[in-house]
């Protein structure tokens, strides 16, 4: 049950960066090329995350597992956010919790890998021991 809920997880942070990448779209998230599949992405992200909690409820999930579940929904969520936004988001931009801004693509970069590092991390010293 663990690792269903980390697909739940990290599909919910896909679907709720797609969702943003085209809510931040200008001049307006109807212009948004995939502005046909917006509801449906946020009804999914809804059952995905309602998913995800059952999931979690269900199983040992271990704090460690679950604190590396969100840093890859995180990450999910800026990749897909990065990608929906196209052209209008710099690939070299990063904002650090709406603290300070990275305008390196070298640096950029290592942000994204960080994340998606410390996540696996967390989950490889999470999971449950089964004897």
């Amino acid at each position: 049950m663990q690792w269903l809920f980390l697909t739940f997880v990290v599909v919910y942070g896909l679907l709720r960066g797609f969702g943003e990448g085209m809510v931040m779209n200008q001049p307006g998230v109807r212009e948004h090329y995939a502005f046909y599949s917006y509801h449906l992405a946020r009804v999914l992200e809804a059952l995905c995350l309602l998913a995800a909690y059952t999931a979690w409820g269900l199983s040992d999930v271990s704090k460690r597992f679950i604190g590396g579940g969100l840093f890859l929904m995180w990450e999910a969520f800026e990749i897909a956010y990065l990608i929906t936004r196209g052209g209008q988001a710099a690939l070299g931009h990063e904002n650090i919790l709406g603290v300070f801004t990275i305008d390196n693509l070298a640096i950029t970069v290592l942000v994204h890998a960080a994340r998606g590092l410390i996540g696996l991390a967390l989950i490889y010293a999470g999971r449950s021991r089964r004897r």
